[in-house]
């Protein structure tokens, strides 16, 4: 929006003196000068949005943020790093694939390369995960839940065929419960 708006109106004014409807000015002139600022704002959304997506570790979500809290919890600057710094490359990752996509110097086959790897690696997760999923037990915050939670995986593993998906560190009982009243987990222990 921003973009469009701020071009030069003698450029405009230029378009119409030749003739062009708004649909053609828009295609012709507008959207390929305003098109730094638009990819510029996209860029910064997707930092934004890569750096807001290790927030989603404080509702269990899991994510790169996960380790961060855990090390906070701890106190382990390591863990802090080692979540950190590959949420900072992925966001300078998807800078640079946005950055190569903007650039009309680029060769098509470049082009189509970087999307193609963008698209495996975001797809990469959904196609290694085969893995069947029948009870996933939570835990909230701190050392005790986790310790219960690997004890009910324990027991229930070795007197069933059931497989278990543990969630440890899902925060406090307010969103392990909206968890298990949503259906995404299915069990988590309660203590005082």
């Amino acid at each position: 929006y921003t973009g469009i708006r701020e071009l030069d109106e003698s450029l405009i004014e230029a378009a119409r003196a030749m003739g062009m409807n708004s649909w053609r000015r828009l295609w012709k002139v507008e959207l390929p000068l305003a098109l730094p600022i638009i990819m510029a704002g996209i860029r910064t959304a997707m930092v934004l949005i890569v750096g807001t997506a290790t927030l989603a570790a404080l509702i269990g979500a899991g994510g790169l943020g996960k380790l961060i809290l855990l090390g906070i919890d701890r106190n382990d600057h390591a863990l802090i790093i080692l979540g950190a710094v590959p949420a900072a490359l992925l966001a300078l990752f998807f800078d640079v694939v946005l950055r190569l996509l903007e650039s009309p110097k680029r060769s098509s086959k470049r082009i189509i390369l970087t999307i193609c790897i963008t698209c495996i690696m975001i797809a990469s997760p959904f196609l290694w995960n085969t893995q069947k999923k029948d009870i996933v037990i939570a835990g909230k915050l701190g050392s005790e839940p986790e310790i219960l939670i690997q004890m009910y995986k324990q027991l229930i593993e070795q007197d069933t065929d059931l497989h278990v998906e543990l969630k440890p560190g899902l925060g406090k009982t307010a969103f392990v419960f909206e968890a298990l009243k949503s259906g995404e987990v299915d069990i988590y222990p309660e203590f005082s």
